[in-house]
């Protein structure tokens, strides 16, 4: 049986809260990664991908749900924590010119 190694429950990420501009980047996502698989995270402009990312990287704090790492929930980490995680997830940007 392979590990568990990142799971996302019920991500939310709201941008403009309360105001005329608000919009929901990530509704409600939950999922889990498992050791030795590769992903790839694909859709629309605008429909939440970098968002999604910036959440599991801790680039950003949910407004709702919770991410783990090897079990570890990473809304308690901070400094020197963070950067050990981020060491150990891999991201490739897209750009556009």
């Amino acid at each position: 049986m392979k590990n568990v190694i990142l799971k996302a429950e019920h991500l939310t990420q709201i941008y403009g809260e309360g105001t005329p501009f608000q919009r929901t980047a990530v509704n409600d996502i939950s999922f889990e990664l498992y050791e030795n698989e590769f992903v790839g995270v694909i859709g629309h402009t605008g429909s939440g991908k970098s968002t999604l990312i910036r959440l599991v990287n801790r680039l950003e704090t949910p407004d709702t749900g919770t991410v783990t790492v090897g079990g570890k929930d990473l809304s308690g980490l901070n400094g020197r924590e963070l950067t050990d995680l981020r060491r150990k997830i891999g991201m490739v940007f897209q750009q556009f010119n």
